[in-house]
């Protein structure tokens, strides 16, 4: 019986240990959100008054936003016929990163992503490791008008923004 007691003691303590890390991370979480909200809503004023001052073009706060949070950057840029979507970790630590892509037209020539097609629509999908301080592209061309609808996995949402 004592043995049993004992073995039911760790267990209930290893439980203990694995909620207090689950609470704290939460905890932790939250206090991100709550900080990226309160830049949320002075960046703008900031990039708008720095951008009268100034006489120079808009700001986009979106980059800013990622860098000061740690966060991990999903940008898209669209030049011609060429689909760039950048993925820009800030944090300390590798991110790996599951992104897929939803395209309207067939995407031609990506670069290690694969691409599956279901009811007219593209999946393109991609899963880098970003390294920390790193960015990683992936490059693909459509012909056309094509609507994007961007999903990402791997990373939480506290710290990920996504401008795309």
């Amino acid at each position: 019986v004592p043995e049993m007691e004992d073995e039911i003691e760790l267990a209930i303590r290893e439980a203990a240990r694995e909620l207090k890390s689950y609470l704290n991370k939460r905890r932790s979480m939250q206090q991100r959100r709550e900080k990226q909200d309160k830049l949320a809503t002075i960046l703008p004023e900031m990039a708008e008054k720095l951008t009268e001052v100034t006489d120079n073009d808009e700001l986009h706060i979106d980059d800013s936003l990622a860098r000061i949070m740690n966060n991990v950057l999903v940008e898209r840029e669209i030049e011609d016929d060429t689909v760039r979507v950048r993925i820009e970790n800030n944090d300390d630590t590798n991110a790996d990163v599951e992104l897929t892509d939803i395209v309207t037209a067939e995407p031609q020539v990506t670069n290690g992503a694969t691409v599956v097609e279901m009811d007219g629509e593209w999946f393109v999908k991609w899963s880098p490791t970003v390294g920390a301080g790193e960015t990683a592209v992936l490059e693909y061309s459509v012909t056309g008008e094509a609507e994007f609808t961007v999903s990402v996995d791997g990373i939480e949402e506290e710290k990920l923004t996504v401008n795309a």
